[in-house]
């Protein structure tokens, strides 16, 4: 896998870890499924960190990121 598509999934990830520990607060139960999500977001922003030439996106380039990758996805279709 190339670094786009393991950075941008890694933080769609942690968005919806997000989403859902707030429904799990919401509904009094523990966050479980948010911390596991978190957890594999995290990996997978942090490999690309760690195996990225430039090291981590600088987040000027977060938007192009995303826009290569939704193009990729796109171009499926």
């Amino acid at each position: 896998m190339d670094h786009e598509l393991l950075f941008v999934s890694g933080l769609c990830l942690c968005v919806l870890a997000f989403v859902s520990f707030v429904s799990a607060w919401a509904d009094n139960r523990r966050p479980v499924l948010a911390i596991g999500m978190t957890a594999l977001g995290g990996i997978l922003i942090a490999l690309v960190a760690v195996d990225r030439d430039a090291g981590l996106y600088r987040p000027a380039e977060v938007p192009e990121v995303f826009t290569i990758i939704a193009a990729r996805v796109l171009a499926l279709f």
